[in-house]
């Protein structure tokens, strides 16, 4: 696998920020999107040489990527590097070139064979295995994804990590491709249009809902949603159809009155 190292060395870009300053040569063709980075440790700076490799800080990471990868510092798979990962922040080499996938799982092998692994006592790199491998395109199988499903049920996220994931996605744009996907995606899925839920779904609902109060803030979003909203006569006919018979309960029929009559005096 060294061999594939043997004919030119590879550059590297450090402290690369964004990857628009990269060279792509090869990007036109398609799949040519990968590189491969390495991750310094800077609190061991030094002369670290690693046969025709030379790094001034120790080397501690050898991975394959394309567009932020490389970057993602607080998501790693690996539970010891991220462990690692927490405590700084690492100084980060990329390759100058982009390389298709297999190429660049051939190099990522080759980079961490030259270096090698702390756990196989050859080196500094906390790679736990040979590399190689990559999971680009994986597609699970019904048994995982129903294991992961049965294992995030009655998972909650605390108020800071929805407060994180609501300021991460403020602003953010969906390109239309993003739209297109999201489209095909839920084509074919079943509307729950004319469906009813089960009297246990409503007790439940019920439950969580009881004495849930919007904040002013969200009264106000809705009520901007809203602000010239005009129902088309299509939407109008549609609805129409919908609940053409239908008989709300005197129960039901209350609950709308003094709803009105709160947005009345709200207006």
């Amino acid at each position: 696998m060294n061999g594939i190292l043997e004919n030119q060395k590879l550059e590297f870009v450090q402290n690369a920020t964004a990857l628009t300053g990269i060279k792509t040569e090869r990007i036109s063709r398609k799949g040519y999107n990968f590189y491969v980075y390495i991750y310094l440790d800077p609190r061991k700076p030094g002369n670290f040489k690693y046969n025709e490799y030379e790094f001034n800080h120790e080397p501690f990471y050898v991975g394959k990527g394309k567009n932020k990868r490389a970057w993602l510092l607080k998501r790693h798979p690996d539970k010891m590097l991220q462990r690692k990962l927490n405590k700084f922040t690492p100084i980060i080499l990329l390759t100058k070139n982009k390389f298709s996938e297999v190429l660049a799982l051939k190099i990522e092998s080759a980079l961490i064979s030259k270096i090698g692994r702390s756990d196989l006592k050859e080196g500094p790199l906390a790679n736990l295995t040979n590399g190689g491998e990559g999971t680009s395109g994986y597609i699970m199988t019904e048994d995982h994804k129903n294991k992961i499903i049965k294992s995030r049920k009655g998972y909650k996220h605390s108020e800071e990590t929805k407060r994180k994931i609501g300021e991460s996605n403020k602003g953010k744009i969906i390109s239309e491709e993003q739209k297109k996907n999201q489209s095909n995606k839920m084509k074919g899925r079943q509307s729950r249009l004319g469906k009813h839920h089960t009297e246990e779904t409503k007790n439940k609902l019920s439950v969580i809902n009881t004495g849930k109060k919007h904040t002013e803030l969200s009264r106000k979003k809705m009520s901007d949603v809203k602000m010239g909203h005009y129902v088309s006569e299509e939407t109008k006919v549609k609805l129409s159809k919908v609940l053409k018979g239908r008989v709300f309960s005197e129960e039901w029929k209350r609950k709308i009155s003094e709803s009105k009559k709160r947005k009345a005096l709200c207006t």
